[in-house]
């Protein structure tokens, strides 16, 4: 679903993406497995680093809280439940230790120099992550929360073939080689990167982590009225991180905007 609209498949699909909890075995023995583990921890004085952007979240919003963004229409719900109590609980966090960055840069640099535990982020940071950390590198799903399971956005990274290419078919050859048994295999096993492909045999345990939290999401829309959450909903963010705005407000704002962007 990641690279289809309207039922075409618009490109050769191939990496799949979701966050998950990376975390330093130096530091935790055990990832938090749900919310409640997540703030002793962090009471306790275990220090971790999330994102201070939506994205890194959905899953706290979706199936931790139970959230939905969308109905069937497009239009946004995620006033009716779920998203406010995701960033109430987030803020509260906030104030009990958990950090909050914006920077993703520095972020990933506290996690590699042993300043943090964990950090919520995805596959394409696996490479490095273990080239700071080695056989002390874990990965986890996000955290559960009262509602169920986190669930995460789950995107796929496609090549697309350009319509008016003289060598339209050269580029198809090329894709579908890439992204076939053997091209795959080089992305899983050197990249570390779980592919789309279910022939291709997954041999790191920390690849098979990100393949089954993809496999715990759920696929991130392509349409026109989720292109217009992320504006919204990362203002409505910020401002219940920093405190300026109630998260119940924030959320409705966000999902006003949306859907006044989206034509609702």
């Amino acid at each position: 679903i990641g690279v289809t609209v309207d039922g075409e498949i618009y490109a050769v699909p191939g990496i799949i993406k979701a966050v998950g909890l990376f975390y330093n075995k130096a530091m935790v023995a055990t990832p938090p497995a749900t919310l409640d583990e997540l703030k002793a921890q962090v009471e306790g004085g275990t220090k971790y680093v999330f994102m201070q952007h939506p994205y890194h979240n959905v899953g706290f919003f979706t199936g931790a809280f139970g959230g939905t963004l969308m109905d069937e229409t497009g239009r946004c719900v995620a006033d009716q439940g779920g998203f406010a109590e995701a960033m109430a609980y987030l803020y509260e966090m906030k104030q009990a230790g958990l950090i909050l960055k914006t920077d993703e840069g520095k972020a990933n640099t506290m996690f590699m120099e042993g300043e943090v535990a964990g950090i919520i982020s995805g596959p394409w940071m696996l490479g490095t992550f273990k080239a700071a950390l080695g056989d002390n590198l874990g990965v986890a799903l996000m955290p559960a929360g009262p509602a169920g399971p986190a669930t995460p956005l789950t995107g796929v990274d496609g090549w697309y073939i350009n319509p008016n290419s003289q060598k339209k078919e050269a580029a198809v050859e090329l894709a579908l080689y890439i992204f076939g048994p053997e091209g795959s295999k080089i992305y899983t096993d050197v990249a570390g990167s779980p592919m789309g492909r279910t022939d291709v045999e997954i041999a790191d345990p920390l690849v098979q982590a990100f393949m089954d939290i993809a496999n715990a999401g759920f696929p991130r829309p392509q349409s026109v009225e989720f292109a217009n959450w992320w504006g919204p909903f990362s203002d409505a963010f910020t401002k219940v991180m920093e405190g300026v705005a109630p998260a119940a407000d924030a959320v409705a704002q966000a999902c006003a905007d949306m859907n006044a962007a989206s034509g609702f």
